[in-house]
């Protein structure tokens, strides 16, 4: 954490020509190796020097067009690593489109930079004054559109806040190192306690969450007399579930009627595959069951999260292997499938003796026991081209499914 106070207060000395210049030359290096080394001048903070550095090359991955820009100042690489990435940011903002907007928890930039591609106009709040400075430096060099930082509390700012287009807000867990089940009542800002008089200076409201909360409890705890959650996006980049959008209007849809969007998306932001769906669909939807066949399917994670556990296997024509275990199996490839395809190789008790190679990547789904103990029971390493399943079929066998990776007949 001294990093982020160094950033607070000198982060305008990183402007410097002869310190850019270095950051430039050495943005690619191994910071650790850097720190070994004299610094070019006393006069520099070099802690703060190498640390924007390694936010540089966090930024390669989720910020790169910023990188264009030769004067935007990144903050700690700590920051970073709980930032919105550039492609999570296009997609939530290609959403919507309007007059104006307000984000309430402005943090790095990469939303409220999002957002104003698509709004003539918006306001950003962040509470810390550094952080605030730093954000209203780094827009000004982007330029999106017209925009407005202020620096203070989100409910302070809420009680002076004209009607907009779109409210997006972000809240964070109170206590960051806290275990266990995401919940709006432990964040900050109090979305909950917000809400009614939001909802008044708005038509619709963005939240976003952490993937840990679940879904449904999130749909129920945001309804209120007259406004509910009208749908939610959960999005997937580069195969990690980041983040889970509840988006409310002020109409009240029935639970099992709420759209569910899962997507997975590229580096811009641009949807790959999506399933949209209700929980009723999901309900009535029909499914059967098969041990496994000439391939099997392992839902991505964004898919798994949405819990269309039966309609991935109706839409895409599969089967599933048993009620609880979600892998899906087939006699034929199917290229759409949000997921990774794996060609049958064999089915295996549980036993080392059965084993048929040494070394494996090793899942387990709906089985008794955990990677860990399955592993050493085996003898089985880590790596290689083959894949192990363990998990349980519809006939309640325990077995152990084998695989290669399949990409089609190319």
């Amino acid at each position: 954490m001294e990093i982020i106070t160094l950033y607070h207060m000198i982060w305008q000395k990183l402007l410097d020509e002869n310190v850019k210049e270095f950051i430039r030359i050495h943005e690619k290096e191994d910071v650790k190796a850097l720190g070994l080394k004299k610094a070019p001048s006393s006069e520099w903070d070099y802690p703060l020097v190498l640390d924007q550095i390694k936010a540089r090359q966090k930024a390669v991955v989720k910020l790169a067009s910023w990188l264009a820009y030769e004067d935007i100042i990144f903050p700690s690489s700590f920051v970073m690593e709980q930032a919105s990435s550039e492609a999570c940011a296009q997609y939530k903002a290609g959403l919507f489109e309007g007059e104006s907007f307000v984000d309430l928890t402005g943090g790095l930039g990469a939303d409220s930079w999002g957002f104003l591609k698509h709004f003539k106009s918006g306001i950003v709040i962040e509470r810390d004054e550094v952080s605030a400075a730093l954000l209203e430096h780094n827009l000004s060099i982007l330029k999106p559109a017209q925009c407005e930082v202020r620096c203070m509390d989100a409910e302070v700012f809420m009680d002076e806040m004209e009607r907009v287009d779109l409210i997006f807000i972000d809240p964070q867990r109170r206590d960051q190192k806290a275990k266990g089940k995401f919940r709006f009542e432990d964040c900050s800002p109090d979305i909950l306690s917000m809400l009614p008089e939001l909802m008044r200076r708005t038509g619709a409201l963005m939240i976003k969450t952490s993937p840990m909360l679940d879904v449904w409890s999130g749909i129920e705890a945001l309804r209120g007399a007259n406004y509910g959650v009208s749908e939610v996006h959960i999005v997937e980049w580069r195969g990690d579930c980041k983040e889970v959008l509840y988006i409310i209007r002020n109409e009240v849809v029935a639970m099992d009627d709420v759209p569910i969007i899962a997507v997975s998306i590229d580096d811009d932001g641009h949807v790959l595959r999506q399933i949209r769906f209700s929980r009723a669909e999901e309900i009535n939807a029909e499914c059967s069951y098969s041990a496994p066949l000439s391939y099997f399917y392992e839902p991505s994670a964004a898919f798994l999260k949405a819990g269309a556990f039966k309609l991935l296997a109706s839409t895409y024509g599969l089967k599933k292997i048993q009620e609880h275990t979600h892998l899906y199996t087939g006699d034929k490839y199917v290229a759409e499938f949000p997921g990774r395809c794996f060609a049958l190789r064999g089915v295996y008790a549980a036993k080392s003796k059965e084993m048929p190679v040494s070394k494996a990547h090793l899942s387990v789904r709906n089985f008794p026991q955990s990677v860990d103990i399955l592993r050493k029971k085996l003898k089985i390493q880590d790596g290689g081209e083959d894949y192990l399943f363990a998990c349980s079929l519809e006939d309640g066998r325990k077995v152990i499914l084998h695989g290669n990776k399949f990409y089609g007949n190319k």
